[in-house]
């Protein structure tokens, strides 16, 4: 009589679970033009649009407006850099903000043009104003 092969259930999901986990796609990009669009409908429509992406890698480039150094939590000295993603010939606003170095504070000067790579995390204010932070890995 032929036997019967016993795999424990744990073992057959978990390999169930990793093969669906290869035939899965990465989220694309996320483009500027379409968080622009969502900005452009009102307040509301934005910052309801804005946790819907956050996690989102994005590679984008911008205008600097400002590179600044300030003290977080514990006097924790950061850098932070505000960019304009707005196209040129208009007035330069921070649309995005993120944390850099701040040994690399001075790298940055307005109205240099940067191109980074990071993730979406959240709609901040600043002076009332939305902007939209990134978790930055590389700026250029």
């Amino acid at each position: 009589m032929p036997q019967r092969l016993r795999i424990p259930a744990v073992v057959l999901l978990t390999t169930v679970a990793l093969a669906a986990c290869g035939d899965e796609e990465p989220a694309a990009e996320l483009s500027y033009s379409e968080v622009q669009a969502a900005r452009d409908s009102g307040a509301e429509a934005y910052a309801a649009y804005v946790p819907t992406i956050s996690g989102r890698k994005v590679t984008w480039q911008g205008r600097v407006v400002a590179s600044v150094r300030q003290f977080g939590d514990d006097y924790v000295e950061l850098g932070v850099l505000y960019v304009d993603m707005d196209p040129e010939g208009v007035e330069p606003q921070p649309d995005v903000m993120f944390e850099i170095k701040p040994t690399r504070i001075t790298e940055f000067l307005p109205d240099q043009t940067v191109t980074f790579d990071g993730v979406v995390r959240e709609l901040q204010r600043e002076q009332g104003k939305p902007i939209l932070f990134l978790q930055v890995n590389k700026v250029k």
